[in-house]
Parts: structure tokens; C-alpha cells; sequence
């Protein structure tokens, strides 16, 4: 199963994907800011927040 969240519901929904257990994935077609809401300059560099994020 995989949880998905776009905009404003992208981090959100990502961590709560994470305490279900449940696969994410992120990439700038889902948002283009980080949680901060600072614009994210790469794919990367959501996938290592998502991942920080996690824990």
C-alpha cells in the first residue's frame, strides 16, 4: 500500500505514512518546498528529507 500527499499535504502525510508503516514516495511533481517551506533544489534533497523524517 502506498499513502501519497501533494502540496501542502506532502510532509504531513509522509509522516504519518512512516508511523503506519507504509510505503511513500516524494519527488518535486509532489511538492517544491521541504517542511520548512524553503523551495527544495532537487529531488535529492527531498528524498533525504523524507528520509530525515522518518527517523
Amino acid at each position: 500500500m502506498l499513502l501519497h500527499g501533494q502540496e501542502g499535504g506532502t510532509w504531513p502525510v509522509l509522516r504519518l505514512a512512516g508511523r503506519l508503516g507504509l510505503a511513500t514516495r516524494i519527488g518535486l511533481e509532489d511538492t517544491l518546498l521541504l517542511p520548512d517551506n524553503r523551495r527544495a533544489r532537487s529531488n535529492a534533497r527531498l528524498v533525504a528529507e523524507a528520509l530525515a523524517q522518518h527517523g
